[in-house]
């Protein structure tokens, strides 16, 4: 039923069950890290339906990925532990999970706050796990609430200094050892891979072709009709196009709709200064995959040589990112 990348010996096992809202039959991808190594598991899903059964020695996180690799969920597993899930296509922090007392509290609180979880405001996330770290030091939720949510490629000092708050039994050295390693898996070796050509087509259907070195920096955006229907995408990348020459910085917006039917009529209002490109094979593109992109929308500013100086959620970081950048380059509006 599903393939299993790397086993352990003589272990217990632990069960999922779940649904996908939406979703009809395809692959999933459920990664986790037991007993030294990441385990990656393809499971069939059929009719939103799907169950599987794995090995576990000790406690760790399960990420649910759908087969575009975006995010659906996240889950504390035990051995022994039964699982249940509703995941949502990209939209992980709706994802319902049931089968332990921390799962159970951890879905709840991701969906009971999910105005501030889901909004991409760092500022706002991280006020909120800092919150529940002070009220709840005990607690092993307090621990994964700060690995998995509290953003810290700027508050790295500030991030140690909560993780040593946290009371030790509540911060298990296997859990910890779990995430850095998921991280390291997918995030480091990602953030290093460069920029490079980006196969698209344009909105005459020309196929096209995205190149790093064209300008000094780029900003590109990874979207869908789901993440760019209120404007906000199309004020910021209007915004930029406005405050730098083409030369200076490139201004993409590569959408990873499924088809371009959907795509052209959900940019037809526009009236985009700046380049939109629609990728066959969304994240499963041969020139994206590699690149991780996690969530949607998603943001990576990079310089002439494709080399990533920023990768995120956030258009607000992205677009600081440029204006670090290129501060004495900006046009005087």
């Amino acid at each position: 039923m599903m393939l299993v990348l790397n086993s352990c010996s003589d272990p217990t096992t632990f069960t999922v069950k779940g649904n996908i809202e939406g979703e009809g039959t395809q692959n999933m991808r459920a990664v986790y890290y037991d007993d030294g190594g990441i385990n990656l598991l393809i499971v069939p899903v059929d009719n939103g339906k799907f169950e599987f059964e794995a090995n576990l020695n000790a406690p760790t996180l399960i990420e649910f990925f759908s087969a575009n690799k975006i995010l659906m969920g996240r889950a504390y597993v035990e051995p022994g532990d039964d699982i249940k899930c509703n995941l949502y296509n990209n939209a992980p922090y709706k994802a319902q999970i049931k089968g332990n007392d921390v799962s159970e509290r951890w879905s709840k609180f991701l969906n009971d706050n999910i105005e501030i979880t889901a909004s991409e405001n760092s500022d706002k996330i991280n006020s909120l796990i800092v919150d529940y770290i002070n009220k709840n030091n005990a607690d092993v939720l307090s621990t994964i609430l700060l690995i998995t949510e509290y953003h810290t490629p700027e508050n790295n000092e500030e991030a140690s200094k909560l993780l040593l708050a946290i009371a030790p039994e509540a911060r298990p050295h296997d859990l910890i050892e779990s995430y850095e390693a998921l991280l390291d898996r997918s995030f480091n070796i990602k953030a290093s891979e460069k920029l490079t050509m980006i196969s698209h087509y344009s909105s005459t259907d020309s196929l096209k072709t995205f190149v790093p070195n064209e300008s000094s920096y780029t900003i590109i955006t990874f979207s869908n009709k789901d993440t760019r229907n209120d404007g906000e995408l199309a004020d910021s990348l209007r915004m930029l196009r406005k405050s730098y020459h083409g030369k200076r910085l490139q201004v993409i917006d590569m959408s990873l709709d499924e088809d371009t039917t959907i795509w052209k009529k959900s940019v037809k209002n526009d009236s985009a200064t700046w380049r939109q490109g629609w990728i066959v094979g969304t994240v499963s593109s041969p020139s994206i995959e590699r690149l991780g992109v996690s969530r949607l929308p998603f943001y990576i500013v990079a310089d002439s040589t494709g080399k990533q100086i920023y990768r995120g959620g956030s258009i607000e970081n992205a677009i600081s990112m440029v204006n670090e950048r290129l501060k004495t380059h900006r046009k005087q509006l």
